[in-house]
């Protein structure tokens, strides 16, 4: 649909500090970004969302945040996947609103580990990265759809959001040496970064959130990094998303286009 408006929700797996870690968490960040229309999101996306929180729902007036790590861990108001009933509605009713929603994942992996020692002190900051090649892969598809778009990210704290707001204004005003400015700003609606916190309980950033690890692994793992991928319900999630990543038009590959290492 030509004139559409999409909005990209960025979260992150992993560290934004260079380490020589060979951990994978210390090793690799992730950026991942999910994009959906404006019209869907309203629609679909949030309406089905705030069904999977009331599951979680105890009190109306504290209704819990979805964060990965929380949800495996039954912590801060998940504690009822502990019970089978709850755990399989959850996840039923999860499966069916990844395998429903109509949106886009671009993932991005940083190797800080073998960036660092490339680049040393003129390697760029691992989070601004990260973003600058997220955000040519959404104009991208944002030209693909003749569509715009704006971008909303999790905020991190006054300095790292302040650094984030201008890594953004400055992609916005020159683009990168892959994609040029007058396509970024033909595109992107605004030359401000949107940031929100998860409390403020934004389906696109939670989706994000929940998506952001394992889509780290499945990177890891199309790029041969780590060995397969264990067989419970991570890997449902992951095969249940797997045709929303974003495919390149003549060979339907995601390596490079949807999945990137970089």
């Amino acid at each position: 649909m030509e004139n559409q408006k999409y909005r990209l929700y960025i979260d992150e797996s992993g560290t934004h500090k260079y380490s020589n870690s060979t951990d994978i968490k210390e090793r690799y960040l992730c950026l991942l970004g999910v994009i959906i229309s404006s019209e869907h999101n309203q629609n679909f996306i949030s309406p089905k969302w705030e069904e999977l929180r009331n599951i979680f729902t105890q009190d109306a007036d504290f209704p819990p945040v979805f964060h990965y790590v929380d949800v495996v861990s039954g912590n801060n108001g998940f504690g009822k996947l502990s019970e089978q009933n709850t755990r399989e509605t959850f996840n039923q009713k999860y499966l069916e609103l990844l395998k429903d929603g109509e949106y886009t994942i671009c993932c991005v992996v940083l190797d800080k580990k073998t960036h660092i020692e490339t680049y040393n002190t003129s390697a760029m900051h691992p989070y601004h990265y990260c973003l600058n090649v997220l955000l040519e892969r959404y104009v991208r598809f944002l030209s693909s759809k003749n569509a715009s778009g704006d971008v909303l990210a999790e905020a991190r704290g006054k300095k790292e959001d302040n650094l984030l707001r201008s890594e953004f204004e400055r992609f916005y005003e020159h683009g990168t040496s892959f994609l040029e400015a007058d396509i970024v700003k033909k595109r992107l609606t605004s030359h401000k970064l949107k940031l929100k916190t998860k409390e403020a309980k934004i389906a696109g950033l939670e989706i994000a959130d929940m998506l952001a690890t394992p889509m780290k692994y499945l990177t890891l793992k199309k790029y041969k990094k780590i060995d397969a991928l264990s067989d419970n319900f991570t890997k449902t999630v992951l095969d249940t998303v797997f045709s929303k990543v974003r495919k390149s038009p003549f060979t339907g590959s995601t390596q490079g286009y949807g999945i990137k290492l970089i």
